[in-house]
């Protein structure tokens, strides 16, 4: 999932990465997010 803002920042402001393994599958479950803390427009 991801949030943008395209009136004031050119790039995403938060975005959410969820993987979730399936019983008996090796790979581990994942969750990731990451945000825009700051933003200085140039």
């Amino acid at each position: 999932m991801t949030w943008y803002a395209p009136d004031k920042v050119r790039r995403f402001i938060a975005q959410e990465f969820v993987r979730k393994s399936s019983p008996g599958n090796p790979i581990p479950s994942v969750a990731e997010r990451q945000e825009l803390v700051s933003f200085k427009q140039s």
